[in-house]
């Protein structure tokens, strides 16, 4: 039965963690998709909460001007004027941007329609007669009351912004007392018989002063500061009333992330939203119209349920209709492109630490790989120093017993086991001389090149000590007499000829033919080259890479059990690196081999460390 073969326990893990990557590459992708998504929405909420807030606050401001004046209940011009002291400082006490109302008008209507322009000075608290600036006159050219009289002609420019604030004072075609009937448009604009009360905003106060200021405390003063903002007039994109920064254009915010209506209603809206007001409360005192103004007109409680559809009923899900329109674009671009980028960043990461992490499982695979190779090279290694040391061991020790037993007595027979002897001692001391020599190596202590050496006189002495092995060999020599000396160290150059000469001898398998030549090297001008060539088994192209590995043997040697310990060619390329040299190979199986060995005529000072 063949045995199963066992894989260690830790590549067993990197190979199941090596498979568990692509999983976690879609799990991770997915997440991050599902975060991005989670982060455009909570960005893009952030951005809708942040915008009503603003939006609230210019509301308070703006619509809690009207509530302040709304109301009176006087009857002539000295108490409306005593009233709107009153109120108007009351305004500037709860209010930190009073002053975008800049000034107070009242228009009264004669019996005969024309109507007379008052305003009120704050200064002295008083109304007086004033001419008739060009934005009160074209709000009265938009009114169907005045439509039968007498249009005014403007006197004046100003840059206020005109709003009508619901108004109950009367002349004498109402009696005091009366109520006055509420309604658009038939109630508070339709009776000739009542007065108007005008508010003048400042314009250049409100997008100068106080909508930078708004603006800084939600957008700039946060998190939110990476925004750029711009209102621009409702239907006219092109007419910017206001910019974050005055760079920015209509053209910037083509890819906005939010716009929303804000600030000033029209003005039938706000005249709807005060007729509710007024026919919800009754009386309104100062202190009902400040409480209201406390409260405030916010822009989520002008819809179904709030202010407007619980004064007085008819306007349920009723919405002003808003003069400006506030766009809000982040800095680095669109909010989706902007998730997209740090998806994609944060995909690049998590891709590339799995990708680490999967180089390192490789590189533990191939480690652990290479590591099992290594401990079944040595195990071979020790097998095959075994055998090399044990068959000569057993050689001298069987001969060594015959001559002490005496059962040799012949005097040839006793040189042959003399000679026996001294073979097999020689073999034994090669081995253990190359198991030195590569420990020695291995740890640096190779002996550094710092004499002459002739090559072919070290190639001369290696055949004639391998001269009783050679004798059946077909040698072939081609040896270039004017060959100059290397440097380096004699023994430890003889070692590597003599290695390649012996593989050669013990790998001819039958084919017995040897050529060694040696020449100028073609390929470096200050260079020899020495070539051993054999027709014996040769080497599989996939295992030339790996005869120069320490403890390797190809499988053919294996199977042949050709004594040998897997360490010859190691060595040699060992000492040539030292020497500033280099070995190579060319072999064809069953056709033979030919080792090149290059060696410098001046070779570097390479420490053997190196």
């Amino acid at each position: 039965m063949k045995q199963r073969k066992k894989y260690p326990k830790v590549l067993v893990l990197a190979l199941v963690l090596l498979g568990s990557l692509p999983l976690l590459a879609v799990l991770q992708y997915n997440w991050l998709s599902q975060l991005s998504q989670a982060d455009y929405v909570r960005m893009q909420s952030n951005i809708e909460s942040v915008a009503q807030q603003f939006s609230q606050d210019v509301d308070q401001e703006l619509i809690g001007a009207h509530v302040a004046f709304v109301g009176s209940r006087t009857t002539t011009r000295e108490a409306l004027t005593t009233e709107l002291v009153e109120r108007f400082n009351r305004w500037e006490a709860l209010s930190p941007y009073a002053s975008i109302v800049k000034s107070i008008y009242l228009v009264e209507k004669s019996d005969s329609g024309a109507p007379t322009l008052y305003r009120f000075d704050k200064a002295t608290g008083h109304l007086t007669q004033a001419n008739w600036p060009a934005a009160v006159v074209n709000w009265i050219a938009q009114q169907p009351v005045y439509q039968a009289h007498p249009r005014p002609q403007a006197e004046s420019q100003t840059n206020e912004w005109i709003s009508p604030i619901p108004f109950s004072g009367t002349t004498g075609l109402i009696q005091p007392g009366n109520r006055p009937p509420i309604g658009w448009p038939t109630g508070m604009m339709a009776n000739e018989a009542f007065n108007q009360l005008l508010l003048g905003f400042d314009t250049p106060y409100i997008f100068d002063q106080m909508i930078p200021a708004i603006a800084a405390k939600y957008f700039l003063e946060t998190a939110d500061a990476a925004y750029d903002l711009l209102i621009t007039k409702r239907g006219a994109p092109n007419a910017i009333l206001y910019q974050s920064d005055p760079t920015l254009t209509t053209a910037s915010f083509a890819a906005e992330d939010f716009s929303m209506n804000i600030g000033m209603p029209d003005q039938p809206q706000i005249m709807h939203t005060f007729s509710k007001l007024l026919g919800a409360q009754s009386p309104i005192t100062p202190e009902t119209v400040m409480a209201f103004f406390r409260k405030g007109f916010q822009y989520s409680r002008l819809t179904a349920g709030g202010p407007s559809a619980g004064m007085g009923g008819g306007s349920a899900g009723f919405m002003p209709v808003r003069t400006w329109q506030l766009h809000i674009k982040h800095k680095a671009g669109p909010l989706n492109q902007i998730v997209a980028q740090t998806r994609n960043r944060n995909l690049w990461i998590s891709f590339a630490v799995l990708l680490i992490l999967g180089l390192s499982i490789a590189i533990i695979i191939i480690y652990t790989r290479r590591m099992q190779q290594l401990a079944d090279q040595q195990m071979a290694f020790v097998a095959g120093v075994s055998h090399e040391l044990r068959t000569p061991l057993a050689v001298v020790h069987a001969a060594g017993e015959n001559l002490q037993d005496g059962l040799i007595t012949d005097m040839a027979e006793t040189r042959d086991y003399g000679k026996l002897i001294v073979d097999e001692s020689r073999s034994l001391l090669n081995t253990i001389e190359q198991v030195l020599a590569y420990a020695g190596i291995s740890f640096g202590l190779g002996p550094p090149p710092d004499t002459e050496v002739y090559v072919n006189t070290l190639i001369h002495q290696i055949l004639d000590e391998n001269r009783e092995a050679l004798r059946s060999f077909e040698l072939h020599l081609q040896l270039d007499e004017d060959l100059p000396p290397v440097q380096g160290d004699q023994e430890a150059l003889h070692t590597v000829l003599q290695n390649l000469v012996q593989n050669a001898i013990k790998y001819a398998n039958g084919k017995k033919w040897i050529a060694i030549h040696s020449h100028p090297s073609d390929t470096h001008e200050k260079a020899v080259e020495v070539v051993i060539q054999d027709r014996g088994i040769g080497i599989d192209l996939a295992e030339q890479a790996n005869i120069f590995e320490p403890f390797y043997r190809t499988a053919d040697v294996r199977k042949t059990q050709i004594r040998g310990n897997g360490l010859g060619l190691s060595i040699a390329r060992q000492i040539l690196h030292v020497h500033g040299g280099d070995i190579s190979v060319t072999s064809t199986p069953n056709n033979g081999s030919a080792f090149y060995v290059t060696l410098l005529h001046r070779p570097p000072k390479v420490s053997p460390a190196a």
